[in-house]
């Protein structure tokens, strides 16, 4: 999910994926990764402005990832 993403567009996302696959014959397997909001990143730069976010985080690189993406994901997508 990227920031604004919601159910819809992740669903039009896969849809058009198998598109794709049908017009390439490419195999029915298809791969998705989560977006991970690491230290560095933009999308880590955004999220310490949120101040909840920065009290969370914003100390310390420890962290637990699922916890981090679920945080990621209420605060800046419509899931």
């Amino acid at each position: 999910g990227l920031i604004g993403e919601s159910e819809k567009t992740i669903k039009d996302t896969y849809f058009l994926s198998q598109k794709v696959s049908e017009l390439c014959e490419a195999k029915k397997e298809k791969k998705f990764s989560l977006i991970l909001p690491l230290p560095g990143a933009p999308i880590w730069s955004k999220m310490m402005q949120v101040p909840e976010l920065q009290a969370k985080y914003g100390q310390e690189y420890r962290f637990d990832i699922e916890e981090l993406r679920k945080d990621y994901l209420s605060h800046f997508c419509n899931l």
